[in-house]
């Protein structure tokens, strides 16, 4: 009892048999600590952890993360596009001023000039036409029209400034004068107009008319424009004369 048995195997090894009989060996286990022991490791414990808390390096958001010096997380294109519309809105408003300050530059308004509307008609097209045998007219427009009829008071050295109109204007000087003057005459040439003539603005040119007189000239004007459009379309001055 106590000895194991030998075995003869096939390959003529012997092969030591276990005993049922013999006392096997364990493992002792770990010891459980108790009491005053076991307080003073977990309170070592909770203090090692917050150590580790308190010191160790700072942790980046995902969502906040850089790549490759460029930030692809929704809060960097988010704030991205709002630079971009602060951006457009300040460039808006920085063109809107420079038109503002580039028009008020520009234009040449009238001065010294008083104006009274007395009408506008609509009309649809006209088709309108007289022949004879010493004398033609017609009128023959596409779309619709509108026509003023107004008074123009001119004061001595009163001008009308560099202004065009959208379409004809049949201009009556009524008493005093008038000089016109072309902004495509290079020589700047003098027209002057006297009471009970008038002359055909035909439209699209720009032109500027002065009273160089020293009385008042009362002007009477029929012009045919676009339906809606501005009778006036204030021009800046062309540079071929030194007013």
């Amino acid at each position: 009892m106590g000895s194991s048995t030998e075995v003869m195997g096939c390959s003529g090894r012997d092969v030591a048999l276990y005993r049922p009989d013999e006392p096997s060996v364990r493992r002792p286990r770990p010891r459980r600590l108790r009491g005053i022991a076991a307080s003073a490791n977990l309170h070592t414990h909770f203090r090692r952890s917050r150590w580790r808390r308190l010191h160790a390096p700072p942790t980046i958001p995902r969502d906040t993360r850089v790549r490759n010096g460029n930030d692809s997380s929704p809060s960097g294109q988010e704030g991205s596009e709002q630079m971009q519309t602060r951006f457009s809105r300040a460039l808006l408003v920085v063109v809107a001023g420079v038109a503002a300050y580039g028009g008020t530059v520009l234009a040449t308004p009238p001065s010294g000039v008083t104006s009274t509307l007395f009408a506008v008609g609509q009309f649809d097209e006209i088709k309108a036409k007289t022949l004879s045998s010493d004398w033609q007219v017609r009128i023959n427009t596409k779309g619709e029209s509108d026509l003023h009829v107004l008074e123009n008071r001119i004061v001595p050295g009163g001008s009308f400034g560099w202004h065009s109109h959208p379409g004809p204007s049949l201009v009556i000087v009524k008493t005093g004068a008038l000089t016109l003057y072309r902004g495509d005459d290079p020589d700047c040439t003098p027209r002057v107009v006297a009471a009970g003539s008038g002359f055909v603005d035909e439209g699209g040119d720009v032109h500027l008319v002065r009273n160089e007189g020293s009385i008042e000239t009362v002007v009477y004007v029929t012009s045919l424009v676009p339906r809606g459009a501005a009778r006036r379309i204030d021009e800046p001055s062309p540079g071929n004369c030194p007013f």
